[in-house]
């Protein structure tokens, strides 16, 4: 059985307008975020950020991600404070990325929620702009 090349990574984007409500993007992340891979997450995510919505990385299905790609991340976290229009939160953080950012102390930066099994998952994120910014899981 041939494994993955080391370079493997792509994402999907999911897209749900809410009336009276920023547009929420759902980015869901597949592979290996590392340093070959990083430039490419960045030039899908930076746009977004640009034009203002609300944003989700799923990490449910990423299975490595080394200090380049938290830095891609930890990067588009900033441009998204710094654009003032848009927000930028974590779901379905694999236990190697949730420890990988509490290592680092960057877990505070990020809004981390649950994310269900089932169910409408855009339904699940309008009725979650609603809530308090942060809930995290204990590590």
């Amino acid at each position: 059985m041939a494994s993955l090349p080391d370079t493997h990574f792509h994402c999907e984007v999911e897209e749900l307008e809410v009336e009276g409500k920023p547009t929420i993007t759902k980015i869901n992340c597949h592979g290996r975020l590392v340093g070959a891979t990083s430039e490419q997450f960045k030039q899908i995510v930076k746009p977004l950020i640009v034009r203002g919505s609300h944003l989700v990385l799923d990490f449910g299905d990423l299975a490595y991600i080394d200090s380049s790609g938290l830095g891609a991340v930890v990067g588009l976290k900033v441009s998204s404070i710094s654009s003032g229009d848009s927000t930028l939160e974590l779901v379905n953080l694999t236990p190697r990325v949730r420890e990988l950012l509490s290592l680092t102390n960057l877990i505070q930066l990020f809004s981390i929620r649950p994310y269900p099994e089932s169910g409408s998952a855009f339904a699940y994120h309008a009725e979650a702009l609603s809530r308090p910014e942060r809930e995290t899981n204990p590590t």
